[in-house]
Formats: structure tokens, C-alpha cells, sequence
């Protein structure tokens, strides 16, 4: 996102070039860390991993569809509604992968609760799963869920 920013807000050569190390290296690299992560936080069954792999290069490759809209030859050397507009797309994604994770944390604690693992007090308020739920869990999961399992953070 820095990238970006710099990008929209300087004409200078030298920074221009430096926002575009930053903008590629950010955007290339933080897809591959999501599609590794969706694959380790969604191990089984293999069905629902293959369907989470597809939508994750399904979204990530929606950048071919609207970024010609984007850079427009009349709004160049600068392009500053394709900058302000990938910025955005930044902050949506950190925000994505913040909820992700508080919502993986959830899980993870709904789960020490359902093999009795001591779990610190703020944790503790997590819902409670009864052993109806982690039937259901298991149900869903197509195997039975190993103890000791849990989400990667």
C-alpha cells in the first residue's frame, strides 16, 4: 500500500521507481501467502480445499477484468485513481485478513473449550461447545476431528 501512496503523490523518478518495488513486491507476495494460508486453514475434506483454492484464484485474478478501467491513458503519468484505487483494495484485504484471523482465534478457543484445555480468561468467553457441536464439527470435517487440532494463525 505504501507503494502505492508514494506512487500518487510524487512525480519524481527515483520514488516512482521505489513505489513500484514496493507496490509488486506487496501485492505478488501477500497472494501467495493467502493461498498458502486458505490451504492449511482448510485441510479437510479435500473437497472444500479444492473449492477454496478455486475462489481464491477466481478473486485474485479479477484484477485482469477491471485494471484497463483503471489505468486510462488520459489519467496518466500519475494514474491517481488506479493508485487510490489499489490502495483501497490493500486496506480490504488487510481488513479480510484481520477478520480471518479474530475469526480463526474464535474457533481456536471454541475448541479448547471442547477438549477442556485450560484457556485464559478472555478466551474463556468464547462460546462453550457442547458435544453436540463438536459432532457436528466432526460431521463436517468428513473425519473425525483430531485432538489437539488447530486453525494456523
Amino acid at each position: 500500500m505504501a507503494g502505492y501512496i508514494i506512487a500518487a503523490s510524487s512525480m519524481a523518478l527515483p520514488a516512482r521507481y521505489l513505489a513500484m518495488f514496493l507496490a509488486l513486491g506487496g501485492v505478488y507476495g501477500s497472494y501467495n501467502v493467502a493461498l498458502a494460508w486458505i490451504s492449511s486453514t482448510l485441510p479437510k475434506p479435500l473437497e472444500k480445499r479444492a473449492a477454496a483454492i478455486a475462489l481464491i484464484n477466481t478473486v485474485g485474478n479479477l484484477a485482469q477484468i477491471y485494471s484497463p478501467y483503471l489505468y486510462l491513458k488520459q489519467n496518466g503519468p500519475r494514474y491517481l485513481t488506479a493508485m487510490i484505487a489499489n490502495s483501497c483494495f490493500c486496506l480490504a484485504c488487510l481488513g479480510a485478513t484481520m477478520l480471518l484471523r479474530y475469526c480463526l482465534k474464535r474457533e481456536n478457543a471454541k475448541l479448547d473449550a471442547a477438549e477442556g484445555v485450560h484457556v485464559e480468561p478472555e478466551a474463556a468467553k468464547a462460546e462453550m461447545l457442547d458435544k453436540r457441536d463438536v459432532e457436528l464439527m466432526e460431521k463436517s470435517m468428513a473425519v473425525p476431528a483430531m485432538k489437539g487440532y488447530r486453525y494456523i494463525l
